[in-house]
C-alpha cells in the first residue's frame, strides 16, 4: 500500500482548512496509507499561534486576560476546540519544519499539495513548501490546488511557473487557477475537480464526525467570511418571513448582528453539525455553501464584493449545480419558498463529479 503524505493548511484555526483536509483524507484512506504532513511553518505559526511559553506570549495571555475576560475564555475555549478536532480525526505525520521536511521525502511513495489556497503566495507566505519542493519531481501531485485569487504581478507569474513546472498533474478547484496554468505552461494537461469536502457524501459525513439530530426547532444560520454587504439585511428579512430564530456562528467580526444568538467557539465537528440541523444558510463562505449543499439546506449565498479576490470557486460550485437562484443580490426576500432546489439533480452531478475528481487523483497517484 503507497504511503501518501497531504500537504495542507492543516492547522489554520478555519473551519473550511481542517475539513477540506479531514474529507481528502477520509476519502483516500482505503486505498492508500495516508499521513497529513504535520508542517510546521514559522510564518503561519506567527500568525495563527502565539509562540508557547515564551514571555511575549504569555504578556499577550495575561493582558487579553484582564481587559478582554469574557472574548478570552471563548477563544481559548474555540482553540481547544479545533485543536481536539486534530487530535481526534487527522491522521498526522510526525512534526516537520523548514530544516527537516526533506526527511519526509524518504518516508513517503508521494504526496499531494491541496486543497485551499495552497498556491497563493499572499496566503501561503512563499513557502515554497507548499509546492513540494522538497519532494522528487515524480512524487508530486495536486488535488483542487488553488491560487485563491487572479490577481498576480508579473513577477509572480514567474515564480508560480518554476513552483509549479514538474508536478505530475494539475488537478485545479477554479477554472481561473485552470486559465492562469494553461498560459504558464500549456503543454501540461489540466483537469477542474471539486473542493475535497465533497468526496465525502452526506451520510459519510454523518457516519465518520457522529453528527447528532438536534430536537430543537428551526432556526436560520448565518456565517461569514468574507464581509457581507447585504447578507445581514436579507437574514433580518427572511428572519421576519418564517418566524425563525436567527443563530449567528463563530463570529470574526468586530460588529456583531444585532438581534441574533451568537454562537462562539465550537469546533469543525460542531461547525457541520450546525449546517446539518438548520432550515436555511445564509453565508459568504464557499465551504458553508459547499457543505449546505451536501446536506441539502437551502443556502442563500452573497458573493465576495472585494475584487481584490475573485469569486471564482463560488461561481464554478454554482454553475455546476445550477443554484444561482440562490445568490443574495440585495436585500429583499422576495418568494423565497419559490426558490426551488432539484436536490436529486444536485446529488447527481456530486456524485458523478466527485467520483471522476478521484478518479483522476488516484490515477496520479498510481503511476
Amino acid at each position: 500500500m503507497k504511503k501518501v503524505g497531504i500537504v495542507t493548511f492543516h492547522r489554520a484555526k478555519n473551519f473550511g482548512a481542517m475539513l477540506q483536509a479531514y474529507a481528502l483524507q477520509e476519502s483516500l484512506s482505503n486505498d492508500y496509507f495516508i499521513n497529513i504532513i504535520d508542517y510546521r511553518s514559522k510564518e503561519m505559526d506567527a500568525f495563527y499561534y502565539y509562540p508557547k511559553y515564551s514571555l511575549k506570549y504569555f504578556i499577550k495571555l495575561s493582558a487579553k486576560m484582564v481587559l478582554r475576560t469574557k472574548d478570552t475564555y471563548f477563544e481559548l475555549k474555540r482553540d481547544h476546540n479545533f485543536s481536539k478536532f486534530s487530535k481526534k480525526y487527522f491522521k498526522l505525520s510526525k512534526e516537520y519544519d523548514a530544516e527537516s521536511i526533506s526527511n519526509a521525502n524518504y518516508n513517503y511513495d508521494c504526496f499531494v499539495s491541496g486543497s485551499d489556497q495552497v498556491w497563493n503566495p499572499h496566503v501561503n507566505f512563499k513557502d515554497k513548501v507548499f509546492y513540494l519542493n522538497f519532494a522528487d519531481k515524480n512524487k508530486r501531485n495536486s488535488y483542487a490546488a488553488s491560487l485563491g485569487t487572479n490577481n498576480f504581478s508579473s513577477e509572480e507569474l514567474v515564480e508560480l511557473k518554476n513552483d509549479i513546472k514538474d508536478f505530475k498533474n494539475f488537478l485545479i478547484r477554479e477554472q481561473d487557477g485552470i486559465d492562469i496554468v494553461n498560459k504558464l505552461l500549456p503543454n501540461k494537461k489540466t483537469n477542474l475537480v471539486l473542493d475535497p469536502v465533497f468526496l465525502l457524501s452526506k451520510d459519510e459525513w454523518i457516519k465518520k464526525l457522529n453528527l447528532k439530530q438536534k430536537n430543537k426547532k428551526d432556526y436560520i444560520l448565518v456565517y461569514y467570511i468574507a464581509k457581507p454587504t447585504n447578507s445581514t439585511e436579507f437574514a433580518y428579512n427572511l428572519a421576519k418571513e418564517t418566524g425563525l430564530e436567527l443563530i449567528y456562528l463563530n463570529p470574526n467580526h468586530k460588529d456583531f448582528p444585532k438581534n441574533m444568538k451568537i454562537v462562539n467557539s465550537i469546533g469543525p465537528r460542531e461547525f457541520v453539525e450546525y449546517i446539518m440541523n438548520a432550515k436555511y444558510i445564509v453565508t459568504t463562505s464557499f465551504h458553508g455553501l459547499s457543505l449546505g449543499l451536501i446536506f441539502n439546506k437551502k443556502v442563500f449565498f452573497e458573493k465576495n464584493m472585494n475584487k481584490i479576490n475573485n469569486n471564482s470557486r463560488l461561481e464554478n460550485l454554482i454553475n455546476l449545480l445550477n443554484v444561482g437562484n440562490l445568490e443574495i443580490k440585495d436585500s429583499k426576500v422576495l418568494d423565497f419558498n419559490k426558490e426551488e432546489v432539484d436536490w436529486n439533480k444536485v446529488n447527481k452531478i456530486i456524485q458523478d463529479e466527485s467520483m471522476h475528481s478521484l478518479k483522476l487523483l488516484k490515477e496520479s497517484l498510481d503511476e
